[in-house]
């Protein structure tokens, strides 16, 4: 059986859901946010379920919620809209999981590179070497995914080991991701003041007053706690900018 997990949080994914039903042998699992479920035309085929949940449900929280509706087989999670052939594209894929491509110079595979090293230093994970709006697992991995606490964590960060991954071309720019950015903002923008401040602090004192062992060591200290903060900000700012917030519960169903 060939799953299709549609987390609908705005109204330009509606059509989308009606475009997928002519695909044969497909069960599409439908997450909607209370205000937009009139916008869904309901089915009596047993391939279809739809779901409604609260208001403000993140797509994260909906595909967690979703999991349990799965049929054994290949797994597609959307994020996004796409073309119905794209869709089938990713069916027809015989990758143990099929992601969407993303196009980097010399430069930014480089500093991808570097990101990806220090995720697997500081967490034990990689990120997925693509965009994660819609991704596909194969069947033989669907054992694993079924019981997996948290769908959504585990397919927007890359913790298979084995498995083989294809990025294929999709024409719709990624999914915005889900976070609290005053909160990510507040960290980032705080980390890089609490760095300048330090150095900046070091500066004055050495330039007004003659400095000891001592102070010079706290100083040395400071400047470097400062400095591995600042470079954990980046990663996580980066990290949410790439993928999201971390963790995700599951959303409530509407009563």
């Amino acid at each position: 059986m060939k799953n299709i997990i549609i987390p609908v949080t705005e109204e330009k994914m509606v059509p989308f859901v009606e475009s997928i039903k002519k695909i044969k042998e497909l069960k599409i699992i439908v997450g909607v946010t209370a205000g937009l479920a009139d916008k869904i035309n309901k089915s009596r085929s047993k391939n279809f379920v739809l779901k409604i949940f609260e208001d403000g449900s993140k797509k994260e929280e909906i595909i967690n919620s979703l999991k349990d509706e799965l049929d054994e087989g290949q797994v597609l999670i959307c994020r996004k809209e796409i073309e119905v052939e794209e869709v089938e594209n990713f069916f027809d894929s015989s990758s143990d999981i099929t992601i969407c491509s993303i196009k980097r110079n010399k430069v930014q595979k480089f500093f991808f590179k570097i990101c990806q090293d220090l995720m697997m230093l500081l967490f034990g994970f990689n990120l997925y070497d693509g965009d994660i709006s819609v991704i596909c697992f194969g069947q033989k991995l669907f054992n694993v995914l079924i019981n997996i606490e948290n769908l959504s964590y585990s397919s927007r960060v890359n913790k298979w080991k084995g498995v083989e991954i294809k990025a294929i071309d999709i024409k719709s720019p990624p999914a915005k991701k889900e976070f609290n950015k005053l909160k990510v903002n507040l960290m980032f923008y705080g980390w890089i003041a609490l760095f300048v401040t330090v150095i900046a602090s070091a500066f004055v004192y050495f330039y007004y007053f003659r400095g000891t062992f001592l102070t010079g060591l706290l100083y040395a200290f400071a400047i470097l706690l400062a400095q591995i903060g600042l470079i954990i900000a980046i990663i996580v700012f980066n990290f949410n900018i790439k993928i999201g917030q971390r963790v995700f519960g599951k959303a409530k169903l509407k009563r």
